[in-house]
């Protein structure tokens, strides 16, 4: 499975994940957090400027630790 980020110049994380796993709450801030990094890395200046982040059909993002690892 590949999770896959993308903004208006490019892909600042493409993360694939052996076969026969699922996205758990803890999966998803660990993937969150790489995000963060990425998009600090890549695209200098994205973050304080304000991101939007569509959730398609990932129920994981409502729990408290996904929560928190996206503030």
């Amino acid at each position: 499975m590949a999770t896959v980020f993308w903004v208006e110049k490019g892909l600042p994380l493409l993360e694939f994940m052996p076969q026969k796993t699922t996205i758990t709450e803890q999966t998803y801030a660990n993937t969150i957090t790489t995000l963060r990094e990425a998009i600090k890395e890549k695209r200098r200046g994205k973050l304080s400027a304000g991101m939007l982040l569509l959730h398609d059909n990932a129920p994981v993002h409502m729990s408290a630790k996904s929560q928190a690892a996206i503030r």
